[in-house]
């Protein structure tokens, strides 16, 4: 069976999130906190469970259950595949524990997958002293509707979209949610906010302004927004990041929070030139510098063959394409691959100035 729980019946559910506290932002969907849609195998006592939440998609529960996973493939690839498409998604997440990791192959079969995980950060330490490494003219103000509504304040914009991010809208975010962000020279400078808040527990997420990196902002404001949820009762208080995040995870375990849990998340990207050029990515930074270098020569070959230019997400302007030239080259000068190197280094040139001449 696999059957679509009405909002008021997403509690339902609830019993399979047993032992998974690192998913806080899917049981804010359940407990209807949070903007999504929940199908089970059997409404009156599930025990397989797919959700769409605000930052992807979610299987849980028992593989094995009857039927649901045959009818889960049936609707990814009849229903939310082509609507993601026809609403012009770049890439389709799906977050999984391990009793799911085969399966999730047999639910996306034929197509190319890009295997990540995200790493779950809890804070247990000490409140830093974080207002005495603020320099002067920065402050930490709470996110409010009179902050959000300054349409003076640089990258005002930007914050509320982030705000919003994980709400149903900006109003439910001032409603349910909370953060704090540094301003300066009539800008905001970084941010924290909720991703959401569930009884006693939330997960915050944080924003620098890319000139403003590097300057122990993103430290600051996590602590800001962390001494905020302890006043507002928030005993727990979680944080995820992507694996290669390394600034993201120095950033948390600079702010107090330590390390508890890994779990997997598998993307498909909806154009195959895109999910070859990230699992390049991936390889690159692994050290696995043959496959990466395979990855980007399959992924640019299908690009030269097919010109997928308008669909291609990474490749869609001209200084990607130089960039992703560049990082095949590199990896192929690793790999030992000399040919392959040069030919790579010659099309990032070609593009690059071309770029250039353009502008």
């Amino acid at each position: 069976m696999f059957q679509r729980l009405q909002p008021a019946d997403h509690h339902r559910a609830l019993p399979l999130l047993e032992g998974h506290d690192h998913l806080l932002l899917l049981e804010a969907v359940l407990a209807g906190m949070a903007p999504g849609y929940v199908f089970v195998d059997d409404p009156a006592r599930p025990r397989a469970l797919f959700a769409s939440g605000p930052e992807g998609h979610y299987v849980l529960g028992d593989p094995e259950t009857d039927g649901f996973r045959d009818a889960l493939a049936s609707y990814i690839r009849d229903e939310l595949l082509p609507g993601a498409r026809a609403d012009g998604w770049a890439s389709f997440n799906l977050y999984h524990e391990p009793e799911w990791e085969q399966a999730v192959g047999e639910l996306l079969p034929d197509q190319v997958l890009v295997r990540n995980s995200q790493r779950y950060f809890q804070f247990q330490g000490s409140l830093r002293d974080w207002r005495a490494t603020l320099p002067d003219g920065v402050v930490a103000v709470p996110i409010d509707a009179a902050l959000l509504a300054r349409d003076d304040l640089g990258n005002v914009a930007w914050l509320r979209d982030f705000c919003e991010g994980d709400y149903a809208s900006l109003e439910a975010f001032l409603a349910e949610g909370f953060g704090m962000c540094l301003l300066g020279d009539g800008e905001a400078l970084s941010w924290c906010t909720t991703d959401c808040v569930v009884g006693q527990r939330a997960e915050i997420g944080i924003t620098t302004v890319p000139e403003h990196r590097r300057k122990g902002y993103g430290a600051a404001v996590a602590a800001a927004n962390i001494e905020e949820a302890q006043r507002r009762g928030i005993r727990q208080v979680g944080w995820h990041c992507f694996q290669q995040n390394l600034a993201s995870a120095a950033t948390a375990v600079g702010a107090g929070f330590v390390e508890l849990y890994s779990h997997a998340v598998v993307s498909l990207w909806l154009n195959p030139v895109d999910g070859l050029l990230v699992n390049g990515n991936l390889a690159l930074m692994a050290g696995d510098y043959a496959t990466a270098a395979e990855h980007y020569r399959a992924g640019l070959a299908l690009w030269a063959d097919t010109r997928e230019l308008q669909r291609s997400a990474v490749l869609a302007e001209r200084a990607y394409q130089a960039r992703y030239r560049y990082q095949a080259a590199c990896a192929a000068a690793l790999a030992g691959d000399t040919a392959m190197a040069l030919d790579e280094l010659e099309e990032a040139w070609t593009y690059g100035i071309m770029r250039q001449a353009s502008v």
